[in-house]
Formats: C-alpha cells, structure tokens, sequence
C-alpha cells in the first residue's frame, strides 16, 4: 500500500522586504484506504484519495538566515545603512516602536556589503525589485534544504519516501519554481507530486497547510 507523505514548505520574507523571517518545513502522512484500482505514483491526487487514517504532523524543520540582529540594535542597523541617521526623531519613533514589539532578534540574509553593492534597496522609492529577486531566487530554495533536512532526520523515513511537495513563499516568483530547485537540490524522485504557492503573504503557512487536505 502507497503511503501519502507530504513536505510542506514555507520560506516568507519579513513585512520589511529585508529579513527572511522563516523557513520552515512540515512532513504530513496519511495512509490511503485500500482499492481495486491501480495507482499511477504521478498521477496520484491527494483530493481524490479518501484517508484510511487521520495526518498526522510528523515533523518540523525551521531554520532563519545567519546573519542574526538583535532588535535592541536594528533601529541603529537601518538608519546607518539608509544613511537616516540624521532623522533623529523618526529614529526615536522607531526605536519606541521596536522595544514594543517584544521581538528580540531578526534574522536577515543582506548585509551591508550587499546594500553597499546595491544602493537602490536602501533608497526611498527606489527601483529596486530586479536586485531583490536576483537574490532570493536561489536563496529561498537554499534556505527550504536546510529547513528539509532538519525535518527529514527527525522523520526517520528515507527521502524516497516521500510523494507529495507544497511549497509557499512570497519572498521570489521564477519559473520553474523554488519547489523545482527543492527537489534538486534534496534529490527527491523528479516524478513527485509538487504544488507551488506564491504571494499569500500572512496566509501562506494557512494556505499550504488547507492545500494538502
């Protein structure tokens, strides 16, 4: 008997365009109930399989980006790169603002030498788009195997096992997709079911999580 085992993937940047906020991995499984009818693995379809027992959440994986900023010290990071110092009281404004947040870090894949190399992401109304999607293009995926990893291990399963991939994130558009690099770059059977989300934002975890019902 075929077992439905699902990742489901979700790698989102932060409200600020700037912070890859998390990448986070989930394993679902499901055994499917028994049926006459052959089942052809690619074609498989999780809609049209009626569950013999209920999904379980079997593991999870997140990972953040390395370069970590504590939240105390991000009002000084971002008015330094923005080259803002001098709004004294926006700085202030901004500062009340993080102390409120009770978040204590911020974990981001640019550093200054990338907002040095690329001016634009630090100027207000700035074209700046084209230079973001270059480097989160690969990013994203990259960050998605790490997250995998982590929940495959504690899975316990090989990774041939697995049938099914969800992946999220608003953080780049490519075609083919960030699901695509994911199953090259863990080695997963090129016949696995995928499915690719993009741009849902606050909703993205809810949405991956509604899809694999």
């Amino acid at each position: 008997m075929t077992r439905i085992n699902y990742l489901i993937q979700v790698a989102d940047l932060a409200p600020s365009g700037w912070e890859i906020s998390l990448g986070c991995l989930f394993v679902y499984s499901f055994e499917p109930i028994q049926s006459n009818q052959p089942c052809i693995r690619p074609a498989m379809s999780a809609s049209k399989i009626e569950a013999k027992s209920p999904a379980a959440i079997l593991a999870i994986g997140p990972t953040n980006p390395a370069n970590c900023h504590y939240q105390q010290d991000y009002p000084d990071f971002l008015f330094r790169v923005t080259n803002n110092d001098h709004m004294t009281e926006l700085k202030d404004k901004f500062k009340r603002i993080c102390e409120k947040s009770n978040v204590k870090k911020r974990y981001l894949h640019i550093t200054e030498e990338i907002l040095k190399a690329n001016p634009n992401i630090c100027r207000y109304k700035a074209p700046s788009l084209d230079p973001c999607q270059d480097m989160m293009i690969p990013e994203v995926p990259k960050l998605g195997k790490e997250a995998a990893l982590k929940a495959i291990e504690e899975w316990g399963q090989p990774i041939s096992n697995i049938t099914h991939l969800i992946f999220c994130t608003s953080s780049c558009v490519d075609m083919p997709g960030a699901d695509l690099q994911l199953v090259k770059l863990l080695g997963l059977d090129p016949f696995v079911n995928r499915f690719m989300i993009y741009l849902q934002g606050c909703f993205a975890g809810g949405t991956a999580l509604l899809k694999y019902k």
